[in-house]
């Protein structure tokens, strides 16, 4: 037994104050009915013990009353359609989540009872979820399916590795205070209109501020293993010819068009850490003394030997986890090998000289071919389970006391 997770259980019960009918109202009457099905205040106050228990945060009585809206809900659904669970999968159920809570069955019937909770309540909890669980299988089985092309997929981006690389196209808009509420709205117009099918390279050529513009936004083929998380995770539910809405960067706005993915004929690590060198030049003369620095370094060290006036806060070095660079300095960055620089104009004139000093690789193991298919599937089967309940909801007639 973990007695530490005991130990929180009793010490819980201590602080739970459980919600009580109001006066002259009997327990076992409707506190709330969900399309004419009863909720007892009973109830709500043996699953307020019963989150109490298990260590839930906030208003217990508001999670007892949201949670068990919800079972009613899923319970009509499964009678629509005759499902019942069958007693033997409702006490393996229980033994499951029992163990998951590392207690023997004897040791969770001296924590409910220590917390007022009745076994009963337990059993219907866990046979719910039982049932819901059952319920969303049946209905979507066939529609959660995962094929082999969405496990291959995930699995490269999942190890950044098998040379696995993206083409995508972009368009940044700044975010200046003097910007920020006109360019907002632009990039909602623009986003709808290349959804239905404007011309990208045109409008990247308009109106983003990246190094990227004049080649219509392209970004070439980028290693997965280079590119933000956001970026890879978004890239997941995209189709080729896809495109986003504005996504926030730290001062701009970017727009991204998918067009594929494609395996190279050797392996990339994912990064784990990037290092890169970071100066500011002023308007006016800042584009040519940034080339003139580029000329000069082969190194981020070569700076710090280079005759340079640049203002100390104009300069940054930093080593980062690929996580926390900011999105923009990450998609520039994730184009360039050691040593390659990215230089872009701003529109306020400032110009900004980047220079990649290092990466360093992400060690994974082997990811299961079988773990990422089931994982895939349980993710597609939340999001149908979290869209079936709230079309339930909406439907639904729900009256509180």
């Amino acid at each position: 037994m973990r007695l530490e997770l005991a130990a929180a259980f009793l010490v819980a019960s201590l602080a739970f104050s459980a919600p009580a009918a109001p006066a002259q109202q009997s327990p076992f009457s409707a506190a709330i009915t969900v399309n004419e099905r009863a909720i007892t205040y009973y109830e709500i106050e043996q699953r307020a013990r019963l989150l109490s228990a298990m260590n839930r945060l906030g208003d217990l009585e508001e999670q007892a009353r949201d949670d068990l809206i919800d079972e009613r809900l899923q319970q009509i659904a499964a009678d629509r359609v005759g499902l019942v669970p069958q007693e033997g999968v409702i006490e393996e159920a229980m033994a499951n989540f029992t163990e998951q809570m590392g207690m023997s069955d004897a040791q969770l019937n001296e924590v409910l009872a220590a917390n007022g909770v009745e076994r009963e309540t337990y059993r219907d909890f866990v046979a719910n979820r039982t049932l819901w669980r059952g319920l969303i299988r049946s209905l979507f089985l066939a529609d959660a399916r995962v094929s082999e092309a969405e496990v291959d997929r995930a699995m490269a981006l999942a190890r950044g590795n098998s040379g696995a690389s993206i083409r995508l196209s972009e368009i940044i808009l700044p975010l200046s205070p003097e910007l920020e509420e006109s360019n907002r709205e632009l990039a909602a117009q623009l986003s709808t209109s290349l959804q239905q099918g404007g011309s990208f390279p045109d409008a990247a050529q308009t109106f983003s501020v990246s190094p990227s513009a004049d080649r219509g936004g392209s970004m070439g083929w980028l290693p997965l293993g280079r590119l933000p998380p956001q970026i890879t995770s978004m890239v997941m539910s995209m189709d080729p010819g896809q495109v986003t809405e504005p996504m926030q960067l730290q001062n701009a706005l970017a727009i991204f068009k998918f067009h594929g993915i494609r395996e190279e004929e050797f392996t990339r690590p994912r990064t784990a850490s990037a290092e890169y060198l970071r100066i500011f030049f002023p308007a006016g003369s800042g584009l040519a003394a940034a080339r003139e620095l580029d000329r000069t370094l082969d190194t981020c060290d070569d700076f710090y030997g280079h005759d340079d006036s640049t203002p100390d806060e104009n300069v940054t070095r930093e080593v980062l986890p690929t996580e926390q660079i900011p999105q923009e300095i990450a998609l520039e960055i994730a184009r360039l090998d050691p040593g390659e620089v990215s230089i872009s104009e701003r529109r306020d004139g400032v110009v900004q000289f980047l220079m990649l000093c290092g990466r360093t690789a992400e060690l994974s193991g082997d990811t299961d071919r079988e773990q990422v298919r089931a994982g895939l599937f349980a993710q597609r089967l939340q999001s149908y389970a979290d869209s079936f309940l709230e079309e339930l909801r909406a439907d639904a007639i729900i009256v509180e006391k």
